[in-house]
């Protein structure tokens, strides 16, 4: 069984990012897809997630964290592992989550250790984005631009080099940035 916590049934720039419940579909796994973001209150998501005791619980967003440490206790008196997919990672702050976190995944490889250090986790790994026309599948909408971008574009050093690529691309394409 596997619980997560992530809104995955959207479309976005004109792709269906609903991968993680057809791939545990077409796996014949059991889930529970609770889609956070859609002001499900934390006390009705626990409820959920506790009477279908799954066996692993995905997570991903980092706007999720305060959740998954409100909940750890009665996540780890069942049993479940934690797993946690940080993408488009920042600098993490000093916090020991070994007792919340049971596995975690990069998208940047770069920072396994910086991750490893500043949580207290010994099992950090890298997993990147990827796109597969089967994961993401194309929606039936008319396409009114030459490039879309999805991802963070904040004032952190890291995404440093995404701002300017953004901003050189706006001047000759039809850009969407979302």
């Amino acid at each position: 069984a596997i619980g997560q916590f992530m809104l995955l049934r959207y479309a976005q720039l004109g792709f269906d990012w609903d991968a993680l419940p057809r791939a545990f579909e077409k796996l014949g796994m059991d889930y529970l897809l609770l889609e956070g973001m859609r002001n499900i209150s934390h006390k009705e998501m626990r409820k959920a997630i506790m009477s279908f005791k799954p066996d692993y619980f995905l997570v991903i967003l980092k706007d999720n964290m305060p959740f998954i440490k409100d909940i750890s206790h009665d996540l780890k008196s069942i049993g479940v592992k934690v797993i946690y997919w940080f993408c488009d990672p920042e600098h993490p702050q000093q916090e020991d989550l070994s007792n919340v976190i049971d596995f975690m995944f990069l998208t940047n490889k770069g920072q396994i250790e910086e991750y490893k250090n500043a949580y207290n986790l010994k099992r950090v790994y890298y997993m990147p984005q990827g796109y597969d026309p089967y994961v993401q599948r194309r929606l039936s909408i008319k396409e009114i631009y030459d490039i879309g971008f999805s991802g963070a574009i904040s004032d952190e050093p890291l995404h440093k080099t995404r701002r300017e690529l953004m901003e050189a691309m706006k001047n000759k394409y039809q850009l969407k940035i979302s």
